[in-house]
């Protein structure tokens, strides 16, 4: 029999109401959509999402990278870990540019498709701000708010832009 710690199970579903309660069999806990994660909101927030501003990497998300960091070492391994950072590091480039041809006028379930791929990956590590803007673009494609896509994209790609020598530098950091 192995030998390893569960891990905790949180579902995301969609359409829960304030006041509903039960958990999705097999799940400890659940957080409803939309997320209103503090931190993306600060992060995002404090670097001007609007009228085009630039987006930066924020103190906030190198703890928080750090921190998801340090959790994906301790419940699998450092390697994984910086697998992972590695992997997103080799597969947001192609992300951004289905997402850019995509965007406005484009396959919107393509759009939705790699947004929620980008997103995951980018919770995954910690990057707050990443995983805000895909949130927002991906709602954008659900609702068919084609207008404010390419707004966004080039916002996640400015925000990517910021997020990619820091994870270069905490790769160097954790081999």
């Amino acid at each position: 029999m192995l030998d390893i710690e569960c891990c905790r199970i949180i579902a995301m579903p969609a359409n829960v109401q304030a006041g509903e309660h039960g958990l999705p069999v097999g799940m400890d806990d659940y957080v409803s959509k939309p997320l209103q994660d503090a931190l993306s909101q600060v992060c995002v927030q404090a670097q001007g999402t609007a009228g085009g501003s630039t987006l930066g990497w924020c103190a906030e998300e190198t703890d928080s990278v750090k921190e998801a960091i340090q959790r994906l070492a301790q419940e699998l391994s450092a390697e994984t870990a910086a697998e992972f950072i590695e992997n997103w590091l080799k597969d947001t480039p192609g992300r951004l540019l289905v997402l850019e041809s995509q965007a406005g006028a484009g396959d919107q379930a393509m759009l939705r498709h790699t947004t929620r791929a980008m997103r995951g990956c980018s919770a995954l590590i910690g990057l707050a701000t990443i995983h805000a803007l895909c949130t927002e673009l991906e709602d954008s494609a659900e609702k068919g708010g084609r207008e404010t896509q390419s707004t966004l994209v080039a916002q996640l790609r400015q925000a990517c832009e910021a997020a990619t020598p820091e994870l270069h530098k905490l790769l160097a950091t954790h081999k």
